[in-house]
């Protein structure tokens, strides 16, 4: 798998429509994901609808598409599908809880292994964001995936915390509230994709 990581950053450092033509010097803000008011999934779904297109145009000129769009496509589709079932996972794991559907020990299993998920694909997206060698635009995408599994692995954390003590209404409604802020963002960027 990290064989994989590097030949997709090698892949895409490699694309001349991706680089910067001056690298800045690396500051302390370009490290750091933006604060939480930030919304890439606007970005997110431009990347994902050009690619769209661009994969459909070489196939409607009977040609191949390039490497590089294709692989970025295929982090950008994976990643789509990632945030997606991410919500599905944690809201159903959650009414199972709510409703007795699965024991609070397993749930308390799910709910920690989600979030160290969420947590290490949150940091791969910030090491892709932290490539110099990439364009504004793309480093606000993988800043925003960031974001994204940030809340994720938030929200994972605190259906942890539900689940050690399930009858704390205070522990439920802060699991909720995590949820739907996390379901907005799923549903914002569903939203802005073609149909």
């Amino acid at each position: 798998m990290r064989r994989l990581g590097v030949v997709v950053i090698a892949l895409c450092m490699a694309a001349p429509a991706l680089a910067k033509p001056h690298p800045k010097a690396p500051t302390a803000q370009a490290e750091k994901p933006r604060d939480e008011t930030f919304h890439g999934d606007a970005a997110l779904s431009a990347l994902v609808r050009s690619l769209r297109a661009s994969l459909d145009a070489s196939r409607k000129a009977g040609q191949d598409p390039d490497l590089t769009t294709a692989m970025l496509s295929g982090i950008a589709e994976v990643s789509l599908i990632s945030v997606i079932h991410g919500h599905y996972a944690l809201a159903g794991v959650g009414q199972a809880l709510r409703t007795g559907g699965m024991p609070a020990a397993d749930v308390l299993v799910v709910a920690r292994d989600m979030s160290h998920n969420f947590d290490q694909l949150g940091q791969a997206y910030g090491r892709l964001a932290a490539q110099k060698v990439f364009d504004q635009g793309l480093i606000d995408i993988f800043k925003s995936l960031q974001i994204l599994c940030g809340k994720g692995g938030q929200t994972a954390a605190l259906l942890a915390a539900y689940a050690e003590a399930s009858s704390d209404s205070s522990r439920a409604r802060a699991f909720e509230s995590a949820l739907d802020d996390y379901r907005g963002r799923v549903k914002a960027l569903i939203a802005s994709l073609p149909r």
